[in-house]
């Protein structure tokens, strides 16, 4: 893959980039910053684009100002060695117990898939070993940005460049909900060498996030910001609440990650006549699933001039946020044999509806 070669930048700051995510009409939305130069990875693991090869040599040819492929500094050597090692480790992991029982119930193979499938796709960052490294050093970076550091994707980004240029500073943005109900942190904070995964410094987008983080990470090293800002893929000016009927009609918004979930528990809940409500669900933009309307049940792509008796809202979703700064009335999608994601010093704050 060839290089960018139209980069000026001198201001020795860089951002991830997941082209085309955060981007609009081939503009950066996240960090925006027209100066820094962006990052981009198109490989990684499924997780983050669900690319195929060929999507990803269509926004390699892209050459945006400011922006430069990560894959293209890889070299053909680099990725065999890569391969090599994969199979190594791979190898290894077969001599780790995976007995698991509870209650009786043994779930060892559930338990080695899950192993052998996060393995394989905390293996395939490794082809950026070398590469990031490069990109990184050529253009003198100082200082970097990124989202998703509380995923395996960061944690690799952040330990990798700590590891080989420990003059970096770097600088985690908060990238959809944060609570300390979450366990991304729960194991790494008891490492010792904890500080290796963990930003300079966290930009969180509310208080209550902001707080959360605090809370969770607890290092001494790191420095804790917020900025107050509205992240609503919905216009919520448009809504508007009516009283309570016979048949009530209920606004539900999913997150991006339980979206087939709640679709099916509410298409479950109707057909067992547990309800009469109707239900109007809007998915997030980014999330396109199979659904189909029924007489109880709704896909909207809009709240426009449509009036609601309650809203229910994914606790995976931002959008909790958003009603609270807004002082929205809103109910959290509770189920009882899921953990509850919402932060606990939400707990006097919110309400919950349960299916």
């Amino acid at each position: 893959f060839k290089k960018n070669k139209s980069i000026k930048s001198n201001n020795h700051e860089g951002c991830i980039s997941l082209k085309p995510i955060f981007y609009k009409k081939d503009k950066e939305t996240f960090f925006k910053d027209k100066n820094i130069i962006k990052f981009n990875f198109l490989l990684t693991d499924e997780t983050h684009l669900n690319f195929s090869l060929i999507d990803a040599i269509k926004v390699m040819k892209c050459e945006d100002k400011n922006l430069i492929h990560v894959e293209s500094f890889i070299s053909l050597k680099e990725l065999i060695r890569s391969l090599v090692s994969s199979y190594y480790y791979l190898f290894l992991a077969k001599d780790i117990d995976s007995s698991f029982t509870v209650d009786g119930v043994n779930l060892s193979k559930f338990y080695k898939d899950s192993i052998t499938s996060t393995l394989i796709n905390r293996l395939k960052l490794n082809i950026y070993n070398e590469g990031f490294i490069k990109a990184l050093k050529k253009f003198k970076i100082k200082k970097f940005n990124l989202y998703l550091f509380e995923y395996s994707f960061g944690f690799f980004l952040i330990n990798l460049i700590k590891k080989r240029i420990n003059k970096i500073e770097i600088i985690g943005h908060q990238h959809g909900i944060f609570s300390n109900e979450l366990m991304w942190f729960d194991l790494l904070i008891k490492n010792k060498n904890k500080n290796n995964y963990i930003p300079d410094k966290i930009v969180s987008f509310n208080r209550y996030s902001f707080k959360d983080y605090k809370q969770k990470i607890n290092c001494q090293k790191t420095k804790f910001s917020f900025k107050d800002k509205t992240n609503s893929s919905i216009s919520l000016e448009y809504l508007e609440l009516k009283k309570k009927k016979q048949h009530n009609k209920i606004l539900v918004l999913p997150g991006t990650h339980d979206a087939d979930f709640i679709y099916k528990n509410v298409k479950n809940k109707i057909k067992n006549n547990y309800s009469n409500d109707i239900f109007y669900l809007k998915f997030h933009p980014k999330k396109k699933i199979s659904a189909v309307n029924s007489r109880n049940l709704k896909i909207i792509s809009s709240i426009k001039n449509k009036k609601f008796t309650n809203v229910v809202i994914s606790p995976t979703s931002t959008l909790v946020y958003d009603f609270i700064k807004l002082k929205k009335n809103f109910m959290i999608y509770t189920v009882d044999y899921k953990q509850n994601l919402i932060s606990s010093n939400l707990s006097n704050k919110v309400k919950f509806y349960f299916f």
